[in-house]
C-alpha cells in the first residue's frame, strides 16, 4: 500500500526490523514487541520478554502528578532510529504457551507518540497529517481519483491546483470529497474518506500541506479548521515526504477525542460555508473564516476558546450553559485584554483619586461593630470595588461589535450559572429550557467571535426550528410558550 495512504508506523515499526536498543523503563531483554492502536486511539505497545525480566522502572506513589518523558529507542537493521516518549507500562503478566512449555511475560504499555526520521538523504516537501471524524454530510467542491497502471497515481484535484500522489495500487476510483484553500500562503487540501473505515477508524481523512508547516502553525491551522467545520478533527500524527512522496519523517501521537464522544456529536457549522446550499463547501467560504481566526488566533488565545468550546459541546445538560458561559467570558476577556483603549477596566480611573477613596471606605470598614471575620471579608471584598463589572464590559463589548441580543439569548446569559452553581432540573419543561440555553450560548459564542473576526457576515440559528440562516447583528427572535 501507498506510503501516503495511512499513517507510517504500522509498516515502518512493525514491519521494519526494528529492534529495541534501549528499553527505557520496559521489562528488559524484549524478544518481540508490536504497536497499534486501541477502540480510543492511544497508542499501545505489546512487548513480550523471559519471564525472569527485569524492569528499572521508578515506583511513583499513588496519585503522583508528572509528566511521562520516559523513552525508549529502537533501531532497525539499516540504521534507522526511533524514539517512542511517554512509555507507561500498566500491565504485565506471565504466560505459557502450552505446545512447547515456554514461559515469558508480556508487558502492555500506553505511548504518548513515535517519531522516526526515516531518510534523511531527501529534502521535505509535502506534509500529510492523519486525522478522525473528518465528514459529514457536506457537499464537497473538490475531488480526487485514484489511476493504477504500474504505478499507482492518486490526483487531488482543487479549483486553482491539483497534486499527483504516487505510489504503489491495484484498483482506479473518483470521489469528491476534499477541498482545497490556501490559509497565511499555505496551500492546503483537507480530504476526506481518504482511507476505508475499520473497526478503530471511523471517518478517516487527512490535510496535505504543500511544504512543511511547523507543528505551531498546523495546530492552529487545524484547531481553527475544526471549529469552521462544526466537526472536531481527530489528530492522529504526520507524515513528511519527499518532491517523489518518499516519508522523510513521520510522529503518530496517542490522539484525544474526549473519551470519544466527539464522534456523536452532529456536525453543525457555526456559518454557512457555501451560498446554495445548507451542507456545501466552497474554498472562498472556508479559507475566509479559517483565515480570520488564524490571523487573531494568539491575540484571542483561541486554542483555550477551543477546549472549552468543544467540552461544552460534550458535556452534560446541567453544566454546558456553565461552560458555554465560561467560553463567551474568556473571548470577552482576550478582546477586551488586546482593546485596551476601547474599554474601561475600572470604574474610577484616576489612581490617586481611587487610592484616596479606597482609604476612607477601608476606614468606614475597621469602625463598624461587626465579627472579626465578617470585617475581613467586607475589607477584601473593598478591594474589588473598582473593578468594572463584567456584565456592563459585556454590554460595551456587543456594542462595540454592533451585536445585540433578543430576549431569549439574554435571559440565557443571564441564567448560564445556574447549572454551575447546582441549580435542579425540576420537570421536562425545565430540561427542555436548558437545552435551549445551551444553544442560545453558542450562538452567542459564534456571533460575538464571528464578528470580532470578520470570519463570516452570517450565522445559523441551532437555537430555532429548521436552523435558518441569520445575519450577524440580527438576534434569535422570542419563542412564545
Amino acid at each position: 500500500m501507498s506510503s501516503w495512504k495511512s499513517e507510517s508506523f504500522h509498516d515502518i515499526i512493525n514491519q521494519g526490523h526494528f529492534r529495541i536498543t534501549d528499553p527505557g523503563p520496559l521489562h528488559a531483554p524484549i524478544n518481540t514487541f508490536a504497536v497499534r492502536r486501541d477502540e480510543h486511539l492511544r497508542l499501545i505497545l505489546e512487548t513480550h520478554c523471559p519471564d525472569d525480566a527485569k524492569s528499572p522502572a521508578i515506583e511513583y506513589p499513588s496519585g503522583m502528578i508528572r509528566i511521562n518523558t520516559d523513552a525508549i529507542e529502537l533501531t532497525n537493521i539499516a540504521g534507522t532510529k526511533a524514539r517512542m516518549v511517554g512509555v507507561q507500562p500498566v500491565n504485565a503478566r506471565t504466560s505459557r504457551n502450552y505446545e512447547t512449555g515456554a514461559h515469558g511475560l508480556k508487558e502492555t504499555s500506553r505511548i504518548d507518540y513515535i517519531e522516526a526520521t526515516v531518510r534523511d538523504d531527501l529534502g521535505p516537501r509535502y506534509t500529510i497529517e492523519w486525522l478522525d471524524n473528518v465528514g459529514g454530510h457536506f457537499v464537497w467542491p473538490d475531488s480526487y481519483k485514484d489511476e493504477t497502471g504500474t504505478t499507482e497515481a492518486r490526483t487531488v484535484s482543487g479549483e486553482e491546483g491539483r497534486l499527483i500522489l504516487i505510489g504503489a495500487g491495484d484498483k482506479n476510483s473518483f470521489t469528491r470529497s476534499c477541498v482545497r484553500f490556501v490559509v497565511a500562503g499555505i496551500e492546503l487540501y483537507l480530504c476526506a474518506s481518504w482511507a476505508p473505515p475499520s473497526e478503530i477508524w471511523k471517518r478517516p481523512g487527512c490535510i496535505i500541506y504543500v511544504g512543511t508547516p511547523d507543528d505551531d502553525i498546523r495546530r492552529k491551522i487545524r484547531t481553527a479548521l475544526s471549529y469552521t467545520l462544526g466537526m472536531y478533527l481527530v489528530y492522529l500524527g504526520c507524515t513528511v515526504f519527499s518532491d517523489d512522496w518518499h516519508t522523510v519523517y513521520f510522529k503518530s501521537i496517542s490522539a484525544y477525542s474526549i473519551g470519544r464522544r466527539v464522534f456523536d456529536l452532529v456536525v453543525l457549522p457555526p456559518a454557512p460555508l457555501g451560498p446554495k446550499y445548507q451542507h456545501e463547501i466552497t474554498s472562498q467560504a472556508i479559507g475566509r473564516m479559517v483565515n480570520s481566526i488564524y490571523s487573531q488566533y494568539d491575540d484571542l488565545q483561541f486554542g483555550t476558546l477551543s477546549w472549552i468550546y468543544w467540552h461544552a459541546l460534550c458535556a452534560t445538560t446541567q453544566t454546558s450553559p456553565a461552560d458555554f458561559g465560561s467560553a463567551i467570558e474568556a473571548l470577552q476577556r482576550n478582546y477586551v485584554k488586546t482593546h485596551p483603549d476601547s474599554f474601561k477596566t475600572k470604574l474610577v480611573p484616576d489612581t490617586e483619586m481611587w487610592r484616596t477613596l479606597s482609604s476612607e471606605v477601608r476606614q468606614a470598614i475597621s469602625k463598624l461593630n461587626v465579627p472579626e471575620g465578617d470585617r475581613k471579608i467586607l475589607l477584601q471584598k473593598a478591594g474589588s470595588l473598582n473593578d468594572m463589572p463584567r456584565s456592563e464590559t459585556m454590554k460595551l463589548l456587543l456594542e462595540s461589535i454592533h451585536i445585540e441580543l433578543g430576549v431569549d439569548e439574554t435571559r440565557a446569559w443571564r441564567e448560564r450559572n445556574r447549572a454551575a452553581h447546582g441549580a435542579q432540573i425540576e420537570d421536562d419543561k425545565h430540561q427542555h429550557q436548558a437545552i435551549r440555553d445551551t444553544k442560545l450560548l453558542r450562538g452567542i459564542f459564534d456571533r460575538m467571535l464571528l464578528r470580532i473576526t470578520n470570519g463570516s457576515d452570517f450565522y445559523h440559528d441551532y437555537a430555532s426550528l429548521e436552523f435558518p440562516i441569520r445575519n450577524l447583528v440580527d438576534p434569535v427572535p422570542t419563542v412564545t410558550s
